[in-house]
């Protein structure tokens, strides 16, 4: 969703409080996809005047996205807080310290689903685990191990041993 600022540009002190409606449903980062189930609240305050502007609030989610163990869905909760400056005199100067300063910014509208991707980004698991102990899938048929043994022989060959096994295999 996009938010006009050219009033907050226009004049200084003028600020607006908004709860905009999240239009990210899903998205994709690090190879897992995530989805959006619920956003319980999400509030933006945005100040500034003339060629600054700071943008604060919160945003409340549900997340949802597969174990990287087991493939089962994991439910999770965040809540990063938003707190962002944008100077367009530095913008306009080519002087940034960091691009994800303004990639949520079109001219004078504030894309709003940008700007919680890029707050989500750092809140987001590293590894995304069902439990702690979870034993993942059969490398074999693909059981859940966590629902039980499937009876399938994994144990891996070892490669410098595999010339004598096979001597000893022949033999039977």
């Amino acid at each position: 969703m996009y938010i006009d600022i050219s009033e907050i540009l226009s004049s200084k002190g003028k600020e607006i409080t908004v709860s905009p409606e999240l239009g990210l449903k899903d998205f994709h980062f690090g190879g897992v996809t995530y989805k959006v189930d619920e956003c319980s609240a999400y509030e933006l305050h945005i100040s500034g005047g003339k060629s600054r502007i700071r943008i604060s609030g919160h945003v409340d989610l549900q997340l949802s996205a597969p174990c990287s163990r087991c493939l089962d869905t994991v439910h999770i909760s965040l809540s990063p807080e938003i707190d962002r400056s944008v100077d367009f005199d530095q913008v306009r100067e080519g002087i940034l310290e960091d691009i994800n300063d303004i990639c949520f910014m079109k001219e004078e509208s504030l894309d709003t689903d940008v700007l919680v991707y890029n707050e989500l980004i750092p809140h987001l698991p590293m590894k995304i685990l069902c439990k702690e102990d979870c034993q993942g899938l059969c490398p074999v048929c693909g059981h859940n191990l966590n629902l039980g043994d499937c009876g399938c022989d994994r144990r891996s060959p070892d490669l410098q041993m595999s010339a004598i096994m096979d001597i000893f295999n022949s033999k039977q």
